[in-house]
């Protein structure tokens, strides 16, 4: 596999005209599932053609295409393009980003080029190999059109068919395909372009219905309290919830990655510094990477989630145990553990949540350490392109809270 490269954003806009907000907004995109601007998935596909035709030395016509947009891509994400007969796929180093299968024909006739927006094309992208311009041109259009009218800003594309039809020309037509999701069909030079999108919806946080609770007042008052992750959404609710009573409240955040999954000297000696310093009553942990769909590379994945879900909270709390401290520790599983086999996707998600139980059921642990299977909450990351947010309200999460500090 090689890397691929594709255009900066603003180049891609400036030359579509394809502002769609996701794409550059960070506080439009912060409120949508995946929180930071991604990049136009025909700016991927235009890029991944490129370097396709650097592999051939001769002229083609594109007969069909199939584009499949199975997950976003980020600006600086690592992409990498891999062939095979009739396809192109594009991937990132967890999981198949863009799939493109397609017909093409072996053109002896090097194409006039004609027309400013085939001029334009070529200007950002090296497609000169390529005799029917028309065609990407068209598809280029077609997201545009989605991205700025319809459905609008906040839209993404699933799927893109260019299939061989009959009919020379016709009138562009939008249908409801189920709630949320649309099909656009639109006929030019006996090609038919068919495209599925949908518009994605917003997060938006429910109040939270808290009330105070005069037993769980009375062991926390004056108590402090110690929160991982609080920039998640059960870190910040569990923050809100708690500051309703009278007891002292600090936190906590560190950041790895899947190029840096490894616990270090330095978040080591800040956590001890914390936990030291602050002396906590209670600690509530919620720190969690993105759980994404997980295709390729499951290894790289397992490393951050064990690093996260198993070997900082083992760290805590042997730092803990040493220094004598009597400290109630929060740590919450998944529901997803009780039916393993519904979420294959998630597999390595589930199999670090089930080793940490399992470590923390040990009798050194045990005392201290609450573990819960918490339900699925409705949270950013749990979206569903039909146009919601899958999960319980976070209210309910107040039920979890008190019984952990009942216990």
């Amino acid at each position: 596999m090689k890397k691929l490269f594709p255009k900066k954003t603003n180049k891609f806009i400036n030359f579509s005209g394809d502002d769609n907000k996701i794409h550059y907004d960070k506080k439009f995109a912060n409120n949508l599932f995946f929180k930071k601007p991604i990049l136009h998935g025909m700016n991927v596909v235009l890029s991944a053609f490129e370097f396709f035709l650097k592999t051939i030395n001769h002229h083609v016509i594109i007969d069909e295409i199939e584009i499949n947009f199975k997950n976003f891509c980020l600006p600086n994400e690592k992409l990498y393009i891999n062939f095979t007969k009739n396809k192109i796929e594009v991937s990132g180093e967890i999981n198949v980003k863009i799939e493109i299968f397609y017909s093409i024909k072996k053109s002896k006739i090097k194409s006039t080029i004609n027309g400013n927006k085939n001029i334009n094309l070529l200007r950002l992208y090296n497609l000169k190999k390529i005799n029917n311009l028309e065609l990407l041109n068209n598809c280029i259009y077609l997201s545009k059109l989605v991205g700025t009218k319809t459905p609008g800003n906040g839209s993404l594309i699933h799927k893109m068919l260019v299939k061989n039809t009959e009919i020379k020309n016709a009138k562009l037509k939008i249908e409801n395909i189920v709630k949320n999701v649309k099909e656009l069909k639109y006929v030019s030079s006996y090609k038919i372009y068919r495209v599925i999108c949908s518009k994605v919806k917003k997060f938006q946080t429910a109040p939270l219905n808290i009330k105070k609770n005069k037993i769980i007042a009375n062991k926390l008052y004056k108590k402090k309290i110690l929160i991982f992750g609080i920039n998640s959404e059960l870190g910040s609710s569990t923050l809100k919830i708690l500051q309703k009573y009278n007891c002292l409240i600090n936190f906590h955040s560190f950041r790895l990655s899947l190029n840096y999954p490894i616990i270090n000297t330095k978040i080591e000696n800040l956590i001890k510094y914390k936990i030291s310093s602050f002396k906590p009553d209670f600690i509530f942990y919620f720190s969690s990477p993105e759980i994404t769909n997980i295709t390729k590379n499951p290894s790289l994945v397992r490393k951050l989630y064990e690093s996260i879900y198993i070997n900082y909270p083992k760290f805590i709390m042997d730092v803990i145990i040493k220094k004598k401290q009597n400290v109630k520790f929060f740590l919450p599983s998944s529901i997803f553990l009780n039916s393993p086999d519904k979420y294959p996707h998630l597999a390595e998600y589930i199999n670090a949540k089930t080793k940490m139980e399992k470590i923390f059921k040990l009798k050194k642990y045990n005392s201290s350490m609450y573990t819960i299977r918490l339900p699925q909450f409705k949270t950013r990351s749990n979206y569903n392109i039909l146009g919601f947010y899958e999960g319980e309200s976070l209210n309910n999460l107040k039920r979890f809270i008190n019984n952990f500090i009942n216990h």
